[in-house]
C-alpha cells in the first residue's frame, strides 16, 4: 500500500519526506536517550493530547467538509506530527531505562 501511495507522487517528493522523516527521528532518539530529564512522567499529558488531537481532527473534518478551510489540514498534520514525535520521545526513554537496554552499557566496552 505503501509503494501505492507513493507511487502517485514525485520522487523528490517522496525522497524529502524519507530525508525529514530520518533526521527528525534520528535526533528525537539522540535527545531522548541522552537527556536527564525523565519524559517518562508525561504519558498522561501525552494521552490526554492524544486525544484533543483527535477531537480537533473530527472537528477539521467538519469544518473543512462544510466551510471549505482547507488550512486545517495543515494544522492537524503538524500537531499531529508534533505529538508523534511526543510519543517516540517517551518510548525511546522507556526503552533506554530498562536496565537490559542502557546505553551506557555498551559505551563502556
Amino acid at each position: 500500500m505503501t509503494m501505492f501511495i507513493t507511487a502517485s507522487y514525485k520522487v523528490e517528493a517522496v525522497l524529502i519526506a524519507l530525508l525529514i522523516t530520518t533526521v527528525c527521528s534520528a535526533a528525537i532518539i539522540a535527545f531522548a536517550a541522552t537527556t536527564k530529564s525523565d519524559l517518562t512522567s508525561c504519558m498522561g499529558i501525552a494521552f490526554i493530547l492524544g486525544v484533543c488531537v483527535s477531537m480537533f481532527g473530527l472537528m477539521a473534518m467538519i469544518f473543512c467538509l462544510f466551510l471549505n478551510w482547507q488550512f486545517l489540514y495543515v494544522i492537524y498534520s503538524a500537531l499531529g506530527a508534533l505529538l508523534c514525535m511526543l510519543y517516540l520521545a517517551i518510548d525511546v526513554q522507556v526503552i533506554t531505562r530498562e536496565p537490559r537496554y542502557n546505553f551506557t552499557y555498551f559505551l563502556k566496552y
